[in-house]
């Protein structure tokens, strides 16, 4: 084997802490990932979601500021200060939409309702990371498109619910107000 100059001898030698802190930091990170990639179908089932995102959006930078407020209060120099701020506030951003569309879901109290809506069609649809592709492979789930409130909405379903039913016949969807007010839609 032939040594390298400046091999590693230089290197900092972490603590037991150290290690642990970065495990778990690791595996934050690896929930996060994994509860947005279960999150997202509740995302498209709720009316109003872009209302939901960005008023999370808002609650998570200022969330944000008031962090790195009070995380920078120990150091003096303005260049450790921004990148505390900075630091926070992107973590918020990245956090609170889930948050809120986690919380306005299983801390809503509502009782289910069933609402009537206007169908427009029901559609099969295959998802693919490589666009349209022509295959013979069974469906996703269903597309269910209606009118409700005179605003045009879409969710996702896994059956079509409506077999019988044509365009313009008014059906039947259950529904449940979420804790912050945003309704979502339940596949029963």
């Amino acid at each position: 084997m032939i040594p390298l100059p400046f091999g590693g001898q230089n290197r900092e030698k972490l603590k037991k802490s150290e290690y642990a802190l970065g495990i778990l930091g690791t595996l934050v990170i690896f929930l996060v990932a994994f509860l947005y990639a279960f999150e997202v179908k509740y995302f498209s089932n709720t009316f109003e979601a872009k209302s939901m995102i960005w008023r999370s959006l808002a609650v998570g930078v200022i969330a944000g500021i008031i962090a790195g407020y009070f995380f920078s209060k120990p150091f003096n120099d303005g260049l450790e200060k921004l990148k505390l701020y900075i630091f926070s506030i992107v973590i918020s951003l990245l956090l609170f939409p889930l948050l809120g569309s986690l919380s306005n879901r299983l801390l809503s109290f509502s009782p289910k309702q069933k609402i009537e809506v206007e169908l427009q069609s029901q559609e099969a649809y295959l998802q693919s990371r490589f666009g349209r592709v022509k295959t013979k492979k069974k469906k996703d789930g269903i597309f269910l498109f209606f009118v409700k409130d005179q605003k045009f909405e879409r969710v996702k379903t896994k059956e079509v619910l409506f077999p019988d039913s044509k365009k313009g016949d008014r059906v039947s969807i259950v529904t449940k107000k979420g804790f912050w007010g945003y309704e979502y839609f339940i596949e029963e």
